[in-house]
């Protein structure tokens, strides 16, 4: 089983444990509970993946970005991308991160986003497809989203 897998997996498990995982809650409240849920994942991923997988690994490039997670011995970053449904900016500056990564010295080549349901419809929509062809055809960058529901 790949580490993405494994993450999936843990994040699934711990949604599913959370009643109204689903339900929007706007500011404040809903980054409470996001961090709530990371702050759980994050533990268990770390139990369970060790040095595998570096929990809020540094982008590099002079910036202060991180990815949740990235798998250095798959050359795959993982992000956690709650708002990336309604919110394009955060999926175009996650894919950005894995570019500047690369040319940091991080390899990224998949990039997984790991995210609530109805994502995979909307980035499948004409602007967000054609950006994932493109970082795909010029930079060799594979943009994955996977959907994880809750309780």
């Amino acid at each position: 089983m790949s580490g993405v897998d494994e993450i999936e997996g843990i994040a699934k498990s711990v949604a599913r444990g959370l009643k109204g995982f689903e339900k929007r809650r706007g500011p404040g409240r809903g980054n409470r509970a996001t961090n709530r849920f990371m702050n759980v994942v994050k533990s268990r991923v770390g139990r369970r993946l060790g040095t595998k997988c570096t929990i809020e690994a540094p982008v590099g490039g002079g910036t202060d970005y991180r990815f949740d997670f990235y798998l250095p011995d798959e050359d795959t970053a993982v992000e956690m991308a709650f708002s990336i449904r309604k919110s394009p900016s955060e999926f175009e500056k996650d894919i950005f991160k894995a570019l500047l990564a690369t040319e940091d010295a991080t390899p990224v080549k998949r990039l997984v986003f790991l995210s609530k349901s109805g994502t995979k419809k909307k980035r499948g929509e004409p602007g967000p497809r054609a950006i994932i062809q493109f970082v795909k055809s010029r930079f060799g960058l594979s943009v994955e989203v996977r959907e994880i529901t809750g309780g």
